[in-house]
């Protein structure tokens, strides 16, 4: 029983982190503009690759929650789905790391 206390007490301060990306509400639901702006198959592919990048880029806290996520034959097969989940790859990573750049008080070269 005390392990367990001791152990919960540990993750919670591991999520106050001040290093823990600030997440936008939306970026792991849908691309910018909404879901019904996209296609289905895009907007699963933004959040699957978003998903990934969470995992990517983040702080070890977040690592627990976010991984690799694709879905191979979709991605193999489907356009679309594999230009959704590039595009949130892309764009979520961009975003997370420039968070991080500010955190610290530096810049990206």
């Amino acid at each position: 029983m005390r392990k367990i206390v001791v152990l919960t007490m540990l993750i919670l301060l591991g999520a106050c982190d001040k290093n823990v990306p600030a997440w936008r509400s939306w970026m792991f639901d849908h691309p910018p503009g909404g879901a019904g702006k996209y296609p289905p198959m895009y907007t699963k592919g933004w959040q699957d690759g978003c998903y990934t990048a969470g995992g990517a880029t983040a702080n070890q806290a977040y690592k627990f929650k976010f991984g690799y996520r694709q879905d191979e034959e979709l991605a193999n097969n489907d356009n679309t789905y594999r230009k959704g989940w590039d595009d949130a790859y892309l764009y979520c990573t961009s975003y997370l790391l420039q968070h991080n750049f500010d955190w610290y008080g530096k810049r990206p070269i």
